[in-house]
């Protein structure tokens, strides 16, 4: 019975340092993620920003300055930069629920609802359609390292961002595919893509009870 008893503790022991190793190699692996996202947001893309006042899709270069203390954005990469403090920003909106989305959704060039995330403060938004999912991907999680801790602002986890994006790809009635627009497309304010919007305006209500049910 004392050997049994060994052979068991040691074959615990074995178990525990496996999942430890297990947890460290996930952690190192987050960790990676999560740098990888920064040094993207600090090299900078090319999104498009919506103009309310004109409803007109500016091609914007858009980062994050060395300290991580500003979002920045221009029309060209080297020339004066626009700021915003990511101080002040109360929430980053994505999908149906940013204005960026609310405010192009029924008209007969809306972007992709996947694409679009808007960045508020108490005085402005920074209202942008991105490239590609993975970009937006990058850019919602990157957000949550940067932006200032408020109890009231959503923060979402890679898993959760994902699931996110599935349903609204199912209320935007595109399946599983993924959506991108290319560069020439978001610097010319301009998209290939057109839809019915009484037709995904069903959808899109349908999904929304299911996020407020």
């Amino acid at each position: 019975e004392l050997e049994t008893a060994r052979e068991e503790l040691e074959q615990r022991r074995e178990e525990q340092m496996l999942q430890e190793e297990a947890e460290d190699e996930a952690a190192a692996a987050q960790a990676a993620h999560v740098q990888d996202r920064l040094d993207e947001m600090l090299q900078g893309a090319w999104f498009e920003k919506l103009a309310f006042r004109r409803q007109v899709r500016q091609p914007r270069f858009v980062r994050v300055t060395r300290d991580f203390q500003y979002l920045e954005w221009s029309a060209k990469e080297d020339c004066e930069f626009k700021r915003m403090p990511m101080s002040a920003v109360l929430r980053v909106d994505y999908g149906d629920a940013s204005r960026t989305y609310r405010a192009l959704e029924f008209g007969r060039d809306a972007p992709p609802v996947s694409l679009c995330f808007s960045i508020l403060t108490p005085s402005r938004s920074l209202d942008l359609i991105a490239q590609s999912e993975r970009q937006v991907e990058v850019w919602m999680l990157g957000l949550n390292e940067v932006v200032p801790y408020r109890p009231e602002r959503q923060r979402f986890t890679a898993q959760e961002f994902r699931l996110r994006r599935a349903l609204l790809r199912l209320e935007d009635g595109e399946g599983d595919g993924e959506h991108e627009l290319g560069l020439s497309e978001v610097k010319s304010g301009t998209s290939s893509r057109t839809r019915s919007a009484e037709c995904s305006g069903g959808k899109r209500r349908a999904v929304r009870r299911l996020f407020s049910g």
